[in-house]
């Protein structure tokens, strides 16, 4: 039996985001076991300025699936929620819901016919991504680079980024 492998997953939502959010972590404890949920944060979007803010958290799952699985089961939450990737007019949003693989274990890989990128590019790119992942794994290691996700986070600041202690996930 493949032994499990801790993969961190970013969800955000701008559309009735509290519940898509809840969702998708409900969805993925079917996958695996979830050992740590961030605080919800708001964050201003990007890329398209007209829209609501968004709410993001990530998550560890340990799960025996390979990515290519994992990453086909988010896909199929992502519909589950409304969002269908090929009929959005932005990859911006506004969505329901986005759930991205960010990192898995400690390596570095493409897999599929897009490809995707492991670990995720966001996490170097932007304070919504690597805020969230470094509160929950500051000591993770960034594969591309050894940075500890901790200090990506702290150069990429938080501006406009507010950690939402009024919201919670189950």
């Amino acid at each position: 039996m493949t032994p499990p492998i801790t993969a961190y997953i970013a969800l955000g939502s701008n559309i009735e985001p509290l519940r898509w959010l809840q969702y998708g972590v409900n969805r993925l404890r079917e996958i695996g076991e979830i050992t740590a949920v961030s605080s919800v944060y708001e964050t201003p979007p990007f890329g398209e300025l007209d829209q609501p803010n968004f709410l993001d958290v990530t998550v560890a799952l340990q799960t025996i699936h390979s990515p290519a699985v994992v990453k086909q089961i988010l896909t199929q939450i992502e519909g589950e929620s409304g969002r269908i990737r090929a009929q959005q007019r932005t990859k911006w949003g506004p969505l329901q819901l986005d759930l991205d693989i960010l990192l898995w274990g400690g390596t570095a890989f493409s897999f599929g016919e897009k490809p995707w990128r492991v670990p995720n590019p966001g996490i170097a790119e932007y304070a919504a991504v690597a805020v969230p992942l470094a509160e929950i794994a500051p000591d993770a290691i960034y594969p591309l680079t050894g940075e500890r996700i901790a200090d990506i986070a702290a150069r990429l600041g938080g501006a406009g980024i507010v950690r939402r202690d009024d919201l919670t996930l189950a």
